[in-house]
């Protein structure tokens, strides 16, 4: 049997839509069948390729702490955004293999591996097409709960270049004890730590660590006992309280590794840093609400990283304005303190303009002081602050949490970058960010940098296509014919699914004349509901390209290519 390759051949460049009205307007190809809230699922994970940029109102309280960012003066999202997994609690460090590398739990993983089918009832997707075994082809549906048994914490790894193009490969799940979430994920110095705490309790306590240099393969350990297994270490029980002796307040219950890009290697002296959303005396925390952001620091090696008594704690400055750091938590003073405003946090350092950025997400949930879900940037000289307010997004939510920024998905000139959250309770058509769900949602990002222009919608030109009408492609070798490209230089291409949902292409490759081949990882948007994005790291001027379907079901089919520079 043939299939059907469509090839648009379209001549001069090509203008994307405009900006929708709000940030909650329908785009185009979108549909609502695509998020489905707790019950995610991660059949459509590059939702929206196409820029329409929008504005969120920067609406501050008057009671804000310090002054208000005269450098960076607002955020806005581009409209771009990506979905995969049905998990969430993704803070995804970049390691030295190149690969991003995340702790996850309380959902799912789509994952090619002999082991028994799960049927979970609280995370099987609704309307999902699944065989009675619950696969998609080579896929099952893998399980992680840190609050069901067997009270775990998964572990992915993250292939891929740019957030419209990857693919989340679990490498298994490890015990951690009753209601024991995963926080600190950090790559330092070649080691991977992933540190948890106590989600559900008041002022509740850090747990402690596991940590592995050898970390890059399945590893599954679900005797809750376990110290050492298949390259990791564990360094907690289910009762350990890393820092017994901060409480009333407690300052560190939820701590997060500050972002130091790559291997941590733009740390400024070489330690790993954290930072936490902690109370004040006579105030609260919890996971996701806090009174104050607190920080500190530690080497980056095993035996300090897991010793209460290696750590130094910032407590304030000195006579000279310098940063001071103590070696007992108790005396730890806030970077940032607005009781009763702030929640789950991160900061990222920006190096392309010597920035850091710190995020805190609260929700509404639950709460006694604010009466909506919000979501606040800060900016900073150096990571101790002050910090000064960027910009304040009320109506965030309606439940989305722990805000982060990657290093890797930073742009050259930092004015760019894609913010990653989790979104329950979401569909399409009420999530704000528009597009976010239940999963490693992500979120392109723009600042507006005073006495600089702003962030534009990149100029994407349409290649003409020297084909016209359609070509076959052999089911047996699933490659196109080649497509004549006449030297032209390629940026990105968009690849489009059969509108027959039976039909459906999962991955592909590229292949152009110069011998260069690039993945397209994400699996398409059954249906063609969007276009699946491939972004070159260069362009490439080539004579023709081939595209072979790597994985799909039924008569994996693609309606249409586009080839596009900038």
């Amino acid at each position: 049997m043939l299939t059907q390759v469509a090839l648009l051949a379209v001549l001069g460049g090509w203008n994307s839509r405009m900006a929708p009205d709000s940030y909650d307007a329908p785009f185009v190809g979108d549909d609502s069948r695509i998020s489905l809230g707790r019950e995610g699922d991660q059949l459509d994970p590059a939702i929206q390729p196409r820029f329409a940029p929008y504005e969120w109102a920067n609406d501050p309280p008057l009671n804000h702490p310090g002054e208000k960012s005269k450098s960076i003066t607002g955020i806005r999202f581009t409209g771009r955004y990506a979905n995969y997994t049905g998990a969430d609690t993704f803070y995804p460090t970049w390691a030295p293999d190149g690969h991003l590398y995340s702790a996850w739990t309380d959902g799912y993983i789509w994952t090619k591996g002999d082991f028994p089918a799960t049927d979970c009832p609280f995370c099987n997707p609704p309307g999902v097409r699944l065989s009675a075994d619950k696969t998609i082809g080579a896929h099952r549906l893998y399980h992680c709960h840190s609050n069901v048994p067997p009270f775990a914490t998964g572990q992915a790894r993250i292939e891929g270049d740019h957030p419209l193009n990857l693919e989340v490969i679990n490498l298994g799940k490890m015990a951690s004890g009753r209601d024991l979430y995963p926080c600190v994920m950090t790559v330092a110095d070649g080691v991977f730590y992933i540190g948890t705490y106590e989600a559900f309790a008041k002022q509740g306590r850090f747990n402690g660590y596991r940590y592995s240099g050898q970390w890059n393969h399945w590893a599954e350990e679900l005797n809750e006992g376990w110290k050492e297994s298949q390259g990791w270490v564990n360094t907690t029980t289910p009762a350990t309280d890393f820092w017994a002796h901060d409480t009333a307040p407690r300052r560190f219950n939820v701590p997060h590794a500050v972002v130091f890009g790559q291997d941590n290697q733009l740390s400024p002296d070489g330690k790993i840093y954290l930072s936490a959303h902690g109370s004040v005396a006579g105030g609260s925390s919890d996971w996701d609400k806090g009174d104050a952001i607190y920080l500190c620091r530690v080497d980056s090696n095993p035996e300090s990283v897991t010793n209460p008594g290696a750590y130094e704690f910032f407590t304030g400055r000195d006579a000279a304005g310098s940063p001071i750091w103590r070696q007992d938590v108790t005396q730890a003073a806030p970077i940032l303190e607005w009781p009763g405003h702030l929640g789950s946090e991160s900061i990222t350092y920006i190096p392309q303009i010597k920035k850091y950025l710190l995020m805190s997400a609260r929700l509404k949930e639950n709460e006694q002081n604010l009466p909506y879900n919000v979501l606040s940037f800060w900016e900073a000289d150096e990571i101790t602050g002050p910090y000064r307010l960027v910009h304040y997004l009320r109506d965030w939510g309606p439940q989305t949490y722990f805000p982060n920024i990657p290093a890797k998905f930073i742009s050259l000139d930092g004015k760019s970058m894609w913010l990653v959250v989790s979104s329950n309770y979401s569909t399409s058509d009420k999530a704000n960010p528009f597009g976010a769900r239940y999963a490693m949602s992500m979120h392109e990002i723009a600042l507006d940098i005073a006495g600089e222009p702003r962030w534009e919608e990149p100029d994407l030109d349409r290649l003409p296509v020297a084909v016209s009408g359609s070509v076959t492609v052999p089911t047996e070798t699933k490659r196109t014919p080649r497509v004549d490209l006449g030297g032209q230089r390629v940026s990105r291409i968009w690849l489009w699914d059969d509108a027959d949902p039976k039909n459906w292409v999962r991955r592909a490759e590229i292949k152009f004349s110069t011998g260069e081949t690039v993945a397209s990882r994400a699996w398409l948007s059954p249906g063609g509901r969007a276009a699946g994005e491939v972004q070159l790291a260069k362009p490439i001027r080539a004579d023709w390209a081939e595209i072979t379907i790597t994985e799909g079901s039924g008569t994996p089919t693609l309606s249409k290519i586009e080839f596009f520079a900038r």
